[in-house]
């Protein structure tokens, strides 16, 4: 009996549309309406768009989903290496203590969430997993 083991490999691109201002921050910032994360999957040519979710109040889009928190930030004239609670790198979505989608400086051990507080809920990439690690 011969067995055959299937090497298809999966990928994706992932990504992430603003036009807000990006800046130096701690502290999550961002009101554009029309952002989105987006993913593209290369096998299958599918293509994932993720919005804002709205807030149950006033049904505008949740904002302040977006942060840049370089090691070297410039705080009050001087530098820097403390988080206060964010990690270092690129932060979208979720919050700056655990972002949907985190690029390190090093673009190493970068991480994605299916599901945070800010955008829409599913499966962006096409894998099962909950947390995706990528470099």
């Amino acid at each position: 009996q011969k067995h055959s083991l299937s090497t298809t490999k999966k990928t994706a691109t992932i990504g992430f549309y603003t036009t807000s201002t990006w800046m130096e921050s701690t502290k999550q910032y961002g009101s554009d309406d029309a952002c989105f994360l987006f993913s593209y999957c290369n096998n299958t040519k599918a293509i994932r768009v993720l919005k804002p979710k709205k807030n149950d109040n006033d049904k505008k889009n949740i904002t302040n989903y977006m942060y840049c928190h370089p090691s070297t930030l410039n705080v009050s004239g001087r530098l820097t290496n403390r988080t206060n609670g964010s990690v270092h790198g690129i932060g979208i979505g979720g919050t700056s203590h655990k972002p949907r989608m985190r690029i390190t400086e090093t673009l190493e051990e970068c991480h994605f969430l299916s599901y945070d507080s800010v955008f829409e809920s599913g499966q962006l990439l096409p894998f099962e997993d909950s947390l995706h690690y990528f470099d």
